[in-house]
């Protein structure tokens, strides 16, 4: 009978303890950083550091990103900036390289280095990018997960304007035309037209 009676409070006792391996969290208050889902790049024109695609010298046909059979990207805008988003269905812990090309003569080797944060709680194990290299060379974010993708070799003939000079000869008023995008063969290009009228 003692036996039993020592033997009632030490199961309650122990069944009253948890495991240290199930532990509950509560994560409701709590905000963590999404685990890496997708890359947002920013293609600039080297010299004045124009935005490519939001003046249209780009567009996604322009564009091809070879490296893995899931690899896909899209041109959105984000934070009121267009931007080229990268995104891969296999990304987890490890290293993953990627060709970007832009146009004609622009081509990109990218190489993106994953982790992830380990810990235990609400916020761990989130897949995080740990490097971002372009042709070797490691980059700095210019916003949250947005890199600047400088472009020296434009494709002069994808952002010429064309210009037609209509002239008559009378008092000296001139008309601006702007005429919507042409689509000849893959090259866009804007046409304006100027050209002196009677009153």
């Amino acid at each position: 009978m003692k036996k039993l009676l020592f033997a009632i409070p030490l199961f309650l006792i122990l069944s009253m303890c948890k495991s240290d391996d199930v532990t509950d969290y509560d994560c409701s208050a709590i905000s963590c950083i999404p685990s890496l889902s997708e890359l947002y790049l920013e293609p600039i024109a080297s010299e004045n550091a124009e935005n490519l695609l939001a003046n249209e010298t780009y567009t996604a046909s322009d564009i091809t990103i070879s490296g893995t059979e899931t690899v896909e990207f899209s041109i959105q805008v984000v934070s009121e900036k267009s931007v080229l988003t990268l995104s891969d269905s296999e990304w987890d812990t490890g290293t993953y390289d990627y060709v970007l090309s832009v146009g004609d003569k622009n081509s990109l080797d990218l190489t993106l280095k994953l982790e992830r944060s380990g810990g235990k709680g609400c916020c761990s194990n989130t897949l995080l990018l740990d490097s971002f290299e372009i042709d070797g060379e490691v980059q700095e974010e210019d916003t949250f997960l947005t890199y600047k993708i400088p472009i020296s070799n434009i494709d002069k003939s994808k952002s010429l304007i064309g210009i037609i000079i209509l002239p008559k000869k009378m008092k000296l008023l001139k008309l601006r035309l702007f005429l919507p995008h042409i689509n000849c063969n893959g090259y866009t290009a804007k046409i304006i037209i100027f050209s002196q009228l009677i009153l």
